[in-house]
């Protein structure tokens, strides 16, 4: 439980805007978890089915590809040389058995205003998502906010190429964890991106908070380690095209499996 804040940070900050090929989105990133705050830049770039994602705090830099056609998620550790492969097969079965999607509550709905974000019209949208956490669905982590969607402008249909295919594939949007929170935190945020995702669109901004849905002692100590949330804002997208070599493991790599 105590860890708990810390993994919730590297979800929030961590988690990939789900783009496609030829695309590049930078977003600024300023998550928050109790009385903690971090500020991050993210870039994601796409070509075709693959993706690399670089958050930047500071004086660290995190990345991980995305290979969608291989069905693998690699984490680079830069400093070791060193790349963690993992199934996106093995990731979903797992998430699946935890927190099934059948039991996980969406809604999304339109609001009917529009915005112009980094130079594109975007329609803005409010959202909720219910995950249980207990098996008899009692207490549960809720998801709710709002987003601003695109469905034209630079990228948005390679956008929806890769986000396609990424629903196809049961991509898992977060980070590999025992945690049983933050488990369930990443699926309720595949589950957005999904939902999102679903009709062609592209996010440009995001601004969620998580609480906790339920009532007694373990409804209480949980959403008092819950409590945080999200803002994500695209400040530039480029839709030129990509190096190959910046979606591979450079050579002379050590490459590590794990589940």
């Amino acid at each position: 439980m105590r860890r708990f804040p810390a993994l919730v940070l590297l979800v929030l900050l961590g988690s990939p805007a789900i783009l496609a090929a030829d695309v590049l989105i930078v977003e600024k990133v300023t998550a928050r978890s109790g009385d903690r705050r971090n500020e991050a830049v993210r870039s994601t770039y796409v070509k075709g089915t693959r993706m690399r994602v670089e958050v930047a705090q500071k004086d660290k830099t995190v990345v991980t590809l995305y290979d969608l056609a291989a069905g693998e998620s690699i984490e680079l550790d830069i400093a070791k040389r060193k790349a963690t492969v993992r199934a996106i097969a093995a990731r979903n079965a797992k998430l699946q058995k935890d927190y099934p999607r059948e039991d996980t509550t969406v809604t999304v709905t339109p609001l009917g205003t529009m915005q112009t974000i980094a130079g594109s019209s975007c329609d803005d949208q409010r959202f909720a998502i219910r995950v249980p956490i207990t098996s008899k669905r009692e207490v549960a982590l809720m998801l709710d906010g709002t987003a601003c969607v695109a469905r034209a402008g630079p990228g948005v249909d390679d956008y929806h190429v890769f986000a396609e295919a990424g629903r196809e594939r049961n991509l898992v949007i977060g980070p590999a964890t025992g945690n049983f929170l933050v488990m369930a935190l990443v699926r309720g945020q595949t589950e957005l991106f999904r939902a999102l995702t679903a009709n062609g669109g592209m996010p440009l901004t995001i601004d969620l908070t998580f609480d906790v849905d339920g009532k007694g002692v373990y409804a209480s100590l949980v959403r008092k380690i819950a409590n945080g949330g999200r803002l994500t804002t695209v400040t530039r997208l480029d839709a030129a095209p990509r190096d190959d070599a910046i979606f591979v493991v450079p050579a002379g790599w050590k490459r590590e499996l794990k589940q």
